[in-house]
């Protein structure tokens, strides 16, 4: 019995039932093509993550400002701004162009400008500026 080949909609090049595989939106792909495109969407997982870590840092540099008097959680806080902070902007620097050009302009600014103010926020939480001093 004769098999009904399946042409891929990526390159083109004729498969097997047996060697079909489908993409995100259903479309038959060969094995090349299926390995290219999950190498693409894992880049762009990884410069989201570069992009999430610009956050966390600003919010975590606000949390150590505004942390209670309690040194443990203020101390927490700026592990966590330094930690994803020098992930991000080593993400940012030269020579990892594969997962930046991912990210727009406006989003790599954006980044920078978080991951800056997040690490000088905690920075004056560690001088002794701390907001919930004054409050209470």
């Amino acid at each position: 019995m004769a098999e009904i080949l399946t042409a891929c909609t990526g390159c083109g090049r004729a498969m097997t039932p047996g060697t079909v595989l489908y993409d995100a939106e259903a479309r038959p792909i060969c094995d090349a093509c299926f390995q290219k495109a999950d190498l693409i969407a894992t880049d762009r997982r990884a410069a989201d993550n570069i992009r999430k870590a610009g956050y966390v840092c600003l919010a975590a540099g606000i949390a150590s400002l505004f942390a209670p008097v309690a040194i443990g959680f203020q101390i927490a806080c700026v592990v966590v701004t330094l930690t994803s902070g020098v992930y991000a902007l080593q993400s940012l620097a030269r020579g990892n162009e594969r997962f930046t050009k991912h990210l727009t302009p406006v989003q790599q600014r954006l980044v920078w400008v978080c991951t800056i103010a997040g690490i000088a926020l905690s920075a004056l939480s560690l001088m002794g500026v701390n907001i919930a001093r004054f409050v209470y």
